[in-house]
C-alpha cells in the first residue's frame, strides 16, 4: 500500500502544478505553447480585426484649455486677462455646508482612543500636533481645538452642526479642522 502512495504523490503534484501554471498563463490545458504561437499568427491583431469587420475607428479629439469655443487661435495673455476682468464678476462666496456633527460624534464615541473623563463627565480625544476634542453629553456641545503650534483655533459646535455665534468668522477654518478629525476617525 505504501508503495502505491509513494508513486502517486509525485504524479498528483506534477498534474496540480501543470493545471495551476495553465490557469496562471490563462491558456487551456490542451493548448501547448507551439499551438498557441500558430493560433496567434493566424488571428489578426485586435485593432486589425475591428477594421476588417467594418467598424469605424474611434477618433479622440484633444482640445487645449486655452482654445476658444469657435476654434480661433487664443489671444495673447494681456488681452485675455483684460477680457476676463471686464466680463467676469466675482463669484458669490458659497457658504460651506455645515458638517454632520451628530455623525462625527457617533464615530468619535465609537473610536477606541476616545476617553471618558468621569470628573467633568466628558469624552475626549487628543491627537498631538493636530487637534484636541471634547464632547459634553450634558451640554450637548462638541468642542475641537487645533493643536498646531501658533494656532489658537477653538471651535464649539452644537449637535445640529451650528457653530458658536462668537466664532462665525472662523467657519471655514473650523470646518476644515472638523474634516481633519473626520478623516482621522474614518482611518482609525
Amino acid at each position: 500500500m505504501e508503495y502505491k502512495n509513494v508513486t502517486v504523490i509525485p504524479v498528483v503534484i506534477a498534474v496540480s502544478l501543470f493545471l495551476l501554471s495553465a490557469c496562471a498563463g490563462k491558456m487551456a490545458v490542451t493548448d501547448t505553447p507551439a499551438d498557441e504561437a500558430v493560433s496567434e499568427a493566424a488571428e489578426p491583431a485586435p485593432e486589425q480585426a475591428g477594421e476588417q469587420a467594418g467598424e469605424p475607428e474611434q477618433v479622440v479629439e484633444v482640445i487645449p484649455l486655452d482654445a476658444s469655443a469657435d476654434g480661433a487661435a487664443p489671444a495673447d495673455d494681456t488681452q485675455q486677462a483684460s477680457a476676463k476682468n471686464e466680463d467676469a464678476s466675482p463669484p458669490p462666496q458659497e457658504a460651506s455646508p455645515a458638517p454632520d456633527i451628530a455623525g462625527i460624534v457617533k464615530k468619535f464615541l465609537d473610536n477606541r482612543y476616545t476617553l471618558w473623563h468621569s470628573r467633568d463627565k466628558t469624552y475626549r480625544l487628543y491627537v498631538g500636533d493636530q487637534f484636541a476634542t471634547e464632547y459634553s453629553p450634558e451640554n450637548k456641545t462638541f468642542d475641537i481645538r487645533s493643536d498646531e503650534a501658533g494656532s489658537n483655533l477653538d471651535c464649539k459646535y452644537t449637535l445640529d452642526g451650528k457653530l458658536d455665534p462668537q466664532q462665525a468668522g472662523q467657519n471655514k477654518d473650523c470646518n476644515a479642522l472638523v474634516n481633519i478629525l473626520e478623516d482621522y476617525l474614518s482611518s482609525s
